[in-house]
């Protein structure tokens, strides 16, 4: 069945919705009001229900679990139905549109998929500034954190949401403020939109993930593509050089490429030996020396922010010069603590098997890792990791853990990667700290997600940094 809104539909919402400039319309009573569903209430249902309810749109609100008596007084206080979700079919029947919370797979009711109503597309339609948006399998998060203290240290007003734990609507009462929306945007959110078309769009880079609920890695690629899908010809996209024969007729944007190797496409960003270079037909114009970088994150996502800014009109190094101290989320390669001449790193937000060997390469100064693996792998074949690690020759021992932990101990055995495998991370930890075999760097870098053991990888990165603390004062 298509994902596209019916025509109908689409009508009426667009016809129906204030948008920002009438806040607070009251609908006459010869409108047609359409009523929004509101699958799910985290960030984004909370975001969403209190956005719409206060521009007067008729919602419902459907929930896997009861709410809390706060939150059922609120609703019954401003007569909003709400359902549970085993009254899905009522639900449905209810609501004209259904907006639902990214998390919920959608696969398996084909029957509403006329109705999805994207927060993405709710934000396209009432934010009227410039967008960069940016998706990918690794590095986004990094990307719009570094970026949105680079733009602000540039004079820019910029609000950053989405994949980043704040709701990407909240940003909308606060356009009068701000100058760009920067957006995180994970495969999830951009799946079922079929308006939004940010100013920029950016693509880190697409490997294998998600598989548990994209099934295939072509429906995963084909979400993330929707960032590019709907762009105008007065719009750019900055995307992976290995993609430019998957992209074309995918966007009418004007396209930018990004590759840390010599490409052909052109124009393109790229490193040499010593500099970030924007290659363009035969000029190659050098925007900052590598020796400039803060060591805070891989130069690969240095590329892609310089890059950006460049587009953007904006030299990096100054800004770098003026912003010295810039912060990232910890937990992607954080070095812990160097106890007795050993190094130890969490790498917690490693979710993929890509990950992982991104974070060995970049430790190259270690010849001997023990290397701490587990949690989840979300449908993605883990051996093509356990072979590239194999291959290095750099990874001393393997101390598998979590629910897949015996799963990835007969990979190692198969690739004679020396390994253990223990059901908890406080056993892996027990046993890398061990003297035998001798490691000049323990790297928690599981490649997989952490739900089998911890609420996420936060949570999974700080009780490995409670362990490192704790066995220092041993």
């Amino acid at each position: 069945m298509s994902r596209r809104l019916s025509t109908t539909l689409r009508g009426l919402l667009l016809k129906t919705l204030p948008n920002s400039s009438n806040k607070g319309t009251c609908f006459t009573n010869q409108q047609v009001h359409p009523k929004i569903g509101i699958w799910g209430f985290g960030v984004v249902g909370r975001a969403a229900l209190k956005f719409l309810h206060a521009r007067g749109t008729p919602v419902a609100l459907m929930n896997k679990a009861p709410l809390s008596d706060v939150d059922a007084a609120w609703l019954h206080k401003n007569k909003i139905p709400f359902f549970l979700q085993k009254q899905s079919a009522t639900f449905f029947a209810h609501c004209d549109l259904i907006l639902p919370s990214p998390g919920i797979d959608l696969a398996p009711f084909p029957q509403i998929h006329q109705k999805m109503y994207t927060e993405v597309d709710l934000f396209a339609q009432h934010w009227h500034k410039p967008i960069i948006a940016v998706t990918g399998t690794m590095g986004k998060t990094s990307i719009v954190q570094l970026l949105a203290q680079l733009l602000a240290t540039a004079g820019m007003r910029v609000g950053l949401a989405g994949n980043v734990g704040t709701s990407m609507l909240t940003l909308i009462d606060q356009q009068h403020e701000l100058d760009w929306a920067l957006l995180e945007l994970s495969s999830f959110q951009l799946e079922w939109a079929q308006q939004f078309a940010p100013d920029l769009a950016i693509i880190t880079n697409v490997h294998p993930n998600h598989l548990d609920r994209h099934k295939t890695f072509d429906a995963y690629l084909q979400a993330k593509l929707q960032i590019v899908a709907h762009q105008r010809p007065d719009q750019r996209a900055l995307l992976p050089h290995d993609m430019h024969q998957l992209i074309s007729g995918r966007t009418a944007a004007k396209i930018f490429w990004h590759t840390p190797e010599h490409t052909t496409c052109q124009p393109a960003y790229t490193v040499d030996a010593s500099h970030i270079i924007h290659c363009t037909g035969s000029t190659h114009k050098p925007l900052l020396p590598c020796v400039q970088l803060p060591p805070i994150s891989f130069i690969h996502n240095w590329l892609i922010i310089a890059a950006t800014l460049d587009l953007l009109g904006i030299e990096l190094a100054p800004l770098l010069a003026k912003q010295p101290h810039l912060q990232i989320d910890a937990h992607r390669l954080e070095q812990v603590a160097t106890i007795d001449g050993v190094a130890f790193y969490n790498d917690s937000k490693a979710t993929i098997p890509h990950a992982t060997v991104a974070a060995v390469a970049q430790l190259a100064q270690f010849k001997k890792i023990i290397l701490l693996l587990g949690g989840l792998d979300k449908g993605v074949d883990r051996t093509p990791l356990i072979q590239e690690l194999a291959h290095t020759g750099r990874i001393a021992h393997v101390a598998a853990f979590g629910a897949q932990a015996q799963e990835i101990a007969r990979l190692c055995t198969q690739a004679k990667l020396p390994c253990s495998a223990h059901a908890t991370l406080e056993d892996a930890f027990a046993r890398c700290t061990k003297k035998e075999p001798p490691g000049e760097c323990v790297l928690l870098s599981p490649g997989g997600a952490s739900f089998d053991l911890f609420k996420n990888y936060e949570e999974r990165g700080r009780r490995f940094c409670e362990l490192v603390r704790a066995y220092h004062t041993w």
